[in-house]
C-alpha cells in the first residue's frame, strides 16, 4: 500500500453570529514554528473568489497568533448571505464561504497555510 504525504492545511470550520466579535488563537508547534513571519487571514465566498470579503485583525503571540473579526465585520458578512427557508415561516439569513491562516517567511520566501474551512454567519435577532 503506498503512502501519503498530506500537507493541506487542517480544516476548521467556523461558525459566527452576525454582531457579535470573533477571535480565534492558533498555536503553533513549536512555538516559534511562526516566528518571525507576516500572518494573513481573509473570508471569501470560495477559495476561487477573487474578492476579499474581510481580512482579519492578526495579533502576533508568543506561541502562535490571535485572529480577529469586529462587530461590524461579521454584520458585514451577514448582509451578504443568501436568504434561508427553515421549516414553516422561519426566514432567515446566513452568510457562507471560506477562510484561511496563513504564514509568510520573508528570509526562507516560503508560505504556510495552517488552517483552513467554511466561514458561517448567522444573522443575529437583536440589531
Amino acid at each position: 500500500m503506498a503512502s501519503i504525504l498530506d500537507f493541506t492545511p487542517d480544516v476548521v470550520n467556523v461558525v459566527a453570529y452576525a454582531g457579535d466579535s470573533l477571535s480565534i488563537c492558533l498555536k503553533t508547534t513549536p512555538a516559534n514554528y511562526t516566528q518571525p513571519g507576516i500572518w494573513s487571514a481573509q473570508v471569501r465566498h470560495s477559495p476561487g473568489s477573487l474578492d476579499i470579503l474581510e481580512y482579519f485583525l492578526i495579533t502576533p503571540t508568543a506561541d502562535g497568533a490571535c485572529l480577529s473579526l469586529t462587530y461590524t465585520q461579521t454584520a458585514n458578512l451577514a448582509a451578504l448571505g443568501a436568504v434561508k427557508r427553515a421549516r414553516g415561516c422561519n426566514v432567515y439569513q446566513v452568510f457562507e464561504g471560506v477562510w484561511d491562516a496563513q504564514v509568510f517567511w520573508t528570509a526562507e520566501d516560503c508560505v504556510q497555510t495552517l488552517v483552513r474551512g467554511a466561514f458561517t454567519v448567522q444573522q443575529d435577532i437583536t440589531r
